[in-house]
């Protein structure tokens, strides 16, 4: 009977599951990051809150941005057109 022989220096599935959801949770929050830098309609202290909030919440942080930084964005622009 042959038992498998598992190579030690090879990765499970489940880590490279887990080392991609890591990548995809830090490269939104790098995105989230620089948006929220580059929001000129905020002011220092909501730069600082919001980056607070993005890396202290590393999954509702970004997307709470996302959500309210697309208004924050098109209500600026509509104000520049009036």
């Amino acid at each position: 009977m042959r038992t498998a022989v598992v190579n030690p220096l090879l990765p499970a599935g489940y880590d490279l599951v887990w080392t991609l959801v890591i990548a995809t949770l830090a490269a939104l929050a790098v995105v989230a990051a620089l948006q929220v830098l580059r929001a000129k309609q905020l002011s220092g202290l909501e730069v600082a809150v919001w980056l607070l909030v993005i890396v202290a919440l590393p999954v509702l942080g970004p997307v709470a941005w996302f959500i309210t930084g697309r208004r924050l964005r098109a209500s600026s622009i509509e104000a520049q057109r009036r």
